[in-house]
This record gives C-alpha cells, sequence and structure tokens, in this order.
C-alpha cells in the first residue's frame, strides 16, 4: 500500500465513524425502548413485503431490474417501499407503497422518528434490505429489521467489501445474510451492481421457492425506466422552460458529490467549442452557487428549477446528454438517448460503464487512461490526500483532457 493509501485510509476511516456512529447510538437509544413491541402486533391476513432502498437516484434505477420482477412474483403481497424523495417516482411503478426516509430529519427531529416509525411498523411476510444498505443505511435501519416481525429477512454483504468503502461493518442480528456475488477485476462488466441485485433477488428466491423458480424468474437483467406521456410531449418544456424540442444538449456539470466533479474551467471550454449549440444545465439547487461559473451567453441554468418529470423531460427531448457518474446520467441512459459520461476511475465498472449484457449502445464512457491505477480505491486515493479530491474533484477526472470531450460530442452532433 503506498503512502497516500495508507494515510487516505486512516482519514477515511475516522470520517466514516464519526459520520455513522452517532447515528447509530442515536437510533438505537430511539429503537431501545420499542423491543419486544412486534410482539404485540400477531400475524396479518394481508401479506406485506418491506424493501428497504439505500441507494440513491442512479441506484434506484439499477434497483428496477428486479424491483420489476416483486409485482409478478409475489402477486399475493403488497409491496411497501422505504426510501429517499428523491426515488419516489422511479420506484413508483412497481410498489403499493411509498414511506419517504429522510436521513437529516431522523437526525435532528425526535418527532420526525416517531412519524416514520408509526408508518413503517407493521408485521411482514418479508422484509429485504436492499445492496446499498451496507453502506452507512444499516447503521439506520439495523435495529428496524430486528424488531418488525417478518416470515424472513434478508441482508446483502454489499456490492464491494473493502475497507476502502465501508472501513467496518455491522450486520442486523435474526437476517439471513446473503453474501456478496462473485467478482473477478479482469472482468469489468462482473463488478457492475446489476449483477449484485440480480444475484441477491435470485438468492432471496432460492431461499423461498427454491433453486427451480429462482433460475427461471429473471429474463431481463436491465433497468427499466417508465417515462410517462408528459415526459414525452416536448410542448411540455416548451411552455414551462421555453426551450424548443432537439435544440439543445443536456447536462450536468456538477453533482452533489465534488469527487466525482469535472473542472468548471475545462466545461466552459468545452462549451465555448460549440457556441451555436444550447446547453440546458441540470442539477439540484445545492449546485446553484457553483455553476456561476458557467454564467455563458448559450448556457440555460435550470440548477434547483426541475422536478423528476421534468428532468426526464428535458433529457428525453435534447440532442443527447453529456454528465458525469451520477443518477441524471442513469436516467438518461436508460432513457435511450445518447449519453456520455466522464465517469471516475475509483469505482470503474461499478456504475459506469455498463456491462455488455445491459446492451447500452447509446452510452459513451470517456475516463482516465490509467484508470486501473485508481480502480477499487473508492473513497481511498491512491495519489493524493483525500481533501483535495474533495476540493477539486479526484485527480483521475480533472486530468482528463477537454479535447476528448469535445471529439466526442462533435461525433454526436
Amino acid at each position: 500500500m503506498n503512502c497516500w493509501k495508507k494515510i487516505n485510509q486512516i482519514l477515511y476511516t475516522t470520517f466514516f465513524f464519526f459520520q455513522c456512529y452517532p447515528n447509530y447510538i442515536r437510533t438505537k437509544r430511539f429503537y431501545r425502548s420499542k423491543r419486544g413491541i412486534g410482539k404485540s402486533l400477531g400475524k396479518d391476513s394481508e401479506k406485506k413485503i418491506l424493501y428497504i432502498s439505500w441507494g440513491r437516484i442512479g441506484d434506484a434505477i439499477l434497483s428496477t431490474s428486479v424491483l420489476k420482477y416483486f409485482k409478478p412474483v409475489f402477486e399475493d403481497c403488497k409491496i411497501v417501499f422505504i426510501g429517499r424523495g428523491e426515488v419516489k417516482s422511479i420506484a413508483g411503478p412497481y410498489i403499493d407503497r411509498f414511506i419517504e426516509f429522510d436521513p437529516g430529519k431522523w437526525g435532528r427531529d425526535i418527532n420526525y422518528r416517531y412519524d416514520f416509525f408509526e408508518q413503517v411498523f407493521d408485521s411482514y411476510t418479508y422484509i429485504i434490505g436492499d445492496i446499498h444498505l451496507f453502506y452507512g443505511g444499516v447503521f439506520y435501519f439495523s435495529d428496524l429489521m430486528e424488531i418488525l416481525p417478518a416470515d424472513k429477512k434478508f441482508y446483502y454483504h454489499g456490492y464491494f467489501t473493502g475497507k476502502e468503502l465501508v472501513p467496518f461493518k455491522h450486520c442486523p442480528s435474526g437476517v439471513i445474510e446473503i453474501p456478496s456475488c462473485k467478482k473477478n477485476p479482469e472482468d469489468v462488466g462482473s463488478l457492475h451492481t446489476l449483477n449484485d441485485n440480480v444475484f441477491y433477488f435470485q438468492e432471496i428466491l432460492r431461499n423461498i421457492f427454491g433453486n427451480q423458480f429462482s433460475e427461471k424468474v429473471i429474463k431481463d437483467r436491465n433497468p427499466c425506466l417508465e417515462t410517462g406521456e408528459l415526459n414525452n410531449n416536448p410542448d411540455y418544456i416548451d411552455n414551462k422552460f421555453g426551450i424548443k424540442q432537439k435544440s439543445y444538449i443536456a447536462c450536468q456539470p456538477v453533482s452533489n458529490n465534488s469527487k466525482k466533479d469535472y473542472p468548471l474551467e475545462k466545461w466552459r471550454k468545452i462549451i465555448a467549442s460549440f457556441p451555436q449549440e444550447t446547453f440546458v444545465v441540470l442539477g439540484g439547487g445545492k449546485e446553484c452557487g457553483r455553476l456561476k461559473k458557467l454564467e455563458m451567453d448559450n448556457v440555460v441554468n435550470l440548477c434547483g428549477k426541475t422536478m423528476m418529470n421534468d428532468v426526464i423531460s428535458i433529457v428525453l427531448n435534447s440532442k443527447f446528454y453529456a454528465g458525469l457518474d451520477s443518477g441524471l446520467t442513469h436516467i438518461a441512459v436508460n432513457t435511450g438517448k445518447k449519453t456520455l459520461c466522464v465517469a471516475q476511475s475509483s469505482n470503474y465498472g461499478f456504475f459506469f460503464p455498463y456491462p455488455d449484457f445491459a446492451h447500452r449502445d447509446n452510452l459513451k464512457v470517456i475516463h482516465a487512461k490509467d484508470y486501473k491505477t485508481y480502480m477499487n480505491s473508492f473513497m481511498v486515493s491512491p495519489v493524493e490526500p483525500l481533501f483535495l479530491s474533495k476540493l477539486r474533484g479526484s485527480k483521475d477526472v480533472r486530468e482528463i483532457d477537454y479535447r476528448i470531450i469535445v471529439d466526442a460530442i462533435h461525433d454526436w452532433l
């Protein structure tokens, strides 16, 4: 292990501890008085599955590769989904009830904790924690999984088991632990979390129904993003935002994870290379301040001004989409729109590029030439201090020549 990786591992482990441990203690204290309360519920005549999602937009989209099979397989069960508010419209077509979980509110508002518990308190046939729960979410949901009564409860060890992502682990008691699927570092396609979603679901089905059933169910391992009539209506974005169909390039220059960002100075050069093209910038409200550097004549900044349906509609009606390793890029590629992704190398293969079986020929991924130097380093950079990656973006991303991206855009225009 090189010098920077050793130092960064210590720093990240300390950060992870102080980020997760207070939530764990806070949550454990809250649920302490509720131990044994599940016994009062008894057996409910209505069958229900509780699916606990910790992932964000991109993770939720990838999880639809198996969520779309829940109702056909568990046809007599009601699907109850816990997740962040941002994923509601993505999970909506495949579930019966959505319960929003806000980690920030949980941490600071005792009344929110009581309201949330009241919504979720019930008996279930099965409780399933998603493949992302191991990465921080288990410290919020471990006690809940233990308290709520269910015939079977399932927990996945994670899509990556190294300390570079999760320095220390925790597993709820009373669950059926599903080990991580096998991955081959030499086979990038085997790393993708689509493999984890499918493997985990098959293991759950195998545990419930037996081998023969589980192998027949999943015929299509691809994500499925539902787009409604509104999203495909070009008049909608024209009336709401004043942008015409196929008259612009949709893009996301920065994200809520600055480590993934490509330098704004280079985005300016990219945009300046196409003075006749309009770039519609998407993103959350938190990114608005940083995007002042992109105030240019051919830029329309819609950061913080769109809902999920707006974003899908804007992407669908664009010439194509260019962005980062982010949820919006997963939206774009799964609408079938031509998508350019400037990807970090630390988790290369786990989210981008997509594996061959997904047949996402509309996706073009640009990454560092020496990406293998960074692979599987996740949060622990092997080449520079963590704070520098956080402030300026990961070194492998920020050193990508902007002219490569310009050439890729030229190819699609």
